[in-house]
């Protein structure tokens, strides 16, 4: 990460329903990634999803998706618009959802390689602790995203009572009616939203899927470091594979529950 860079992650709708995810989970833990650069003086707008192998130009504010790896992305200010805003108005919410699922996914995914892998590395009373504590600050960042969605959602309604007034009944296009009816459903599902967060992370102690490559871990504590980099590459994919599973079994199941956005 170059010098003075930033990520911005409040909206005006105070809301941080911005969480960004940068390369993911399943692959950037076995360390066989190309790494992501992210350039000075420049700044990210989330929430976003960048791939690995992306760089950044220095003075690049990224506000988009980049999900094709090994790409050179370069923005820069080139017009100037003036157009009404009204408080409080989502424009849209789909990207947000998928965006913020995608991360709380990843925060599972994550939570299941340190209670099952890194744990297999920690040797005596101190690191015991530390691994602790790494698993407790997992746990507490999903917390804090299920409530930051659960904020989000709750304002998706206060919009779609909004744009409703707005449109003052008349007829609206496709997808003005869409962006309405995703709003809807989000705040009324919000709970159910928040437990189907809330059952994947308590369900830490799954290792299904795992087995092949759990069964590679050391029987005795060794260098966490030395035995990640030593894995063959299908090694190392089986781990991919096994916590990619994790995270498409979360998104699906949280997106069927949403009609109008799954």
């Amino acid at each position: 990460m170059g010098s003075s860079y930033i990520h911005f992650n409040f909206t005006p709708q105070q809301d941080k329903a911005t969480a960004s995810l940068l390369g993911d989970v399943p692959h950037g833990v076995t360390l066989k990634e190309d790494p992501i650069f992210l350039g000075g003086q420049g700044g990210l707008v989330g929430p976003a999803v960048i791939a690995f192998g992306t760089v950044t130009a220095a003075g690049t504010i990224w506000r988009r998706d980049q999900k094709k790896p090994g790409r050179l992305v370069v923005d820069g200010v080139g017009k100037r618009l003036e157009k009404p805003y009204t408080q409080g108005m989502y424009r849209s919410v789909k990207r947000i959802v998928q965006n913020n699922v995608e991360y709380m996914a990843n925060l599972v995914a994550l939570l299941r390689w340190y209670v099952h892998v890194r744990a297999a590395f920690a040797r005596g009373p101190l690191e015991d602790a530390l691994h602790q504590g790494l698993v407790e600050n997992v746990k507490t960042a999903i917390d804090e995203r299920i409530r930051r969605f659960y904020d989000f959602c709750e304002k998706a309604g206060h919009s779609a009572r909004l744009q409703q007034e707005l449109s003052g009944g008349s007829d609206t296009s496709a997808s003005q009616a869409r962006l309405l009816a995703q709003k809807k459903e989000l705040y009324e599902k919000r709970d159910a939203l928040a437990e189907t967060f809330r059952r994947f992370a308590d369900q830490a102690q799954d290792t299904t899927g795992g087995e092949h490559f759990l069964c590679l871990l050391p029987e005795q504590p060794g260098q966490y470091l030395e035995f990640i980099q030593s894995l063959a590459p299908e090694e190392a994919g089986t781990a991919s594979v096994w916590l990619s599973a994790v995270v498409s079994d979360m998104r699906s199941r949280v997106m069927k529950l949403l009609g109008t956005i799954g």
